[in-house]
């Protein structure tokens, strides 16, 4: 999925893949199966012209409506040691490098024809 938010953004850091993924999310649980089952699916959601996939904000809706309902933040309730806590994201063995492109074709060749630059 991180090759996917790389060639739609033209690059993808952490919290780039962060805001990729809640775009994906926002999207519907359709689209978010089927962009985990084969993320090459995701050339459904092309737009002409777009520039970036993502949607930063979309996480601040789940910390909001927690916080109106609640009354009380999301973010007391996950501990420090929370595995997969901002900034203690586990490490990835990718399958494709930046440096070498073709890596990138393998796993989503029509995004890949289609938006890499």
């Amino acid at each position: 999925m991180w090759c996917t938010g790389y060639i739609m953004n033209g690059g993808c850091s952490d919290d780039g893949f962060e805001y990729f993924r809640n775009w994906i999310i926002s999207l519907g649980k359709d689209t978010y199966y089927k962009a985990k089952e084969n993320p090459d699916s995701l050339i459904s959601e092309f737009i002409e012209g777009e520039e970036y996939y993502d949607f930063e904000s979309f996480w601040y809706v789940a910390l909001t409506a927690f916080e109106n309902k609640t009354g009380k933040e999301l973010y007391d309730y996950l501990s420090d040691d929370f595995k997969t806590n901002e900034g203690n994201y586990p490490n990835f063995e990718f399958t494709w490098k930046e440096e070498e492109p073709e890596t990138m074709k393998v796993i989503c060749p029509k995004l890949f024809e289609k938006m890499y630059n």
